[in-house]
């Protein structure tokens, strides 16, 4: 009985065992694939630079996603430009307020709640061959992706064009000047000169414009819009004491009052007195009328 049942725990062992190492394994895979998959959330193959090539590419990365806090996103991201040799072109960190409440508390204090939202918007530039790694240590600060837009725009028949343009326009420097030596008429000199001029200008023109391709080739753009959930913010605030106007009492009331009708009786009497010939006037037009009227 022994024997039959040493190789039943035996085999339910190995089972076991075999069952555990199956799901360690497992797990080791879903991390791996998470972690696959969180790397490339804002990689991608067109910020990659194939160093094989001659092709010229101006890369530029346009990306929004949410945070869990905004300032730290912020600083985080600022030291992944010092280590990628990138630097920072523009920071527009700011709070707004959704609105705000005020509850009273007692009648000396009050509670005041603010809702307010955080954002920033950053642009940086990095070096085109940085450009992919800037972008996967910037991951995991994402907690929602709203977009992320890269392109990649071939400029090789760019440079190439305006390098042609600077060949051609020195060489017709060369043809101008040599002309110049040659005529001797004031207008045809002058003719030269302008010529010279504006061949000079069209030059330096095609050398800005390929510099600037350039150093668009050489540093990738890269304009990130950060959010965070709106926060709210509470604080105890003290109320603002009324101040009520004053208001005088009875007795106060009662001694202007008795000064006002003084002072009116004051003006009716100076009125009465300024019109006493009209008064009398009246009064002797009245007797007047009277005796005639006892006359007829």
């Amino acid at each position: 009985m022994k024997y039959v049942i040493l190789p039943g725990v035996l085999l339910s062992a190995l089972l076991v065992s075999c069952g555990g190492e199956t799901a360690a394994t497992y797990d080791a895979k879903e991390y791996s694939a998470n972690a696959e998959i969180a790397d490339s959330t804002l990689s991608s193959s067109a910020a990659v630079e194939d160093v094989h090539s001659n092709r010229k590419f101006v890369r530029t990365a346009d990306l929004k996603f949410k945070v869990k806090d905004v300032k730290t996103a912020t600083y985080a991201i600022e030291d992944v430009v010092a280590k990628n040799n990138g630097f920072v072109t523009h920071t527009n960190l700011s709070s707004t307020i959704s609105f705000m409440n005020t509850i009273p508390l007692s009648e000396d204090s009050s509670k005041e709640v603010t809702h307010y939202n955080v954002e920033n918007s950053i642009e940086i530039r990095v070096p085109n061959s940085r450009l992919d790694d800037a972008l996967k240590q910037m991951n995991g600060l994402v907690e929602f992706l709203d977009y992320r837009n890269i392109n990649a725009d071939d400029v090789t028949l760019k440079l190439l064009v305006n390098r042609l343009t600077q060949k051609r326009i020195t060489t017709h420097e060369h043809r101008l000047d040599n002309a110049d030596h040659v005529k001797a008429k004031l207008k045809e000199r002058v003719d030269a000169e302008n010529s010279l001029l504006n061949a000079e200008e069209q030059k330096d023109q095609a050398l800005v414009a390929n510099l600037n391709i350039q150093d668009q080739v050489d540093f990738s753009t890269i304009k990130i819009y950060l959010y965070q959930r709106s926060s709210v913010k509470e604080e105890l605030v003290a109320n603002e004491k009324i101040i009520e106007p004053y208001e005088p009492g009875f007795f106060e009331k009662a001694g202007d009052s008795l000064k006002v009708g003084l002072n009116t009786l004051e003006i009716i009497v100076l009125l009465l007195v300024r019109i006493w010939w009209l008064i009398l006037l009246a009064l002797g037009v009245y007797i007047g009328y009277k005796k005639l009227k006892h006359k007829f």
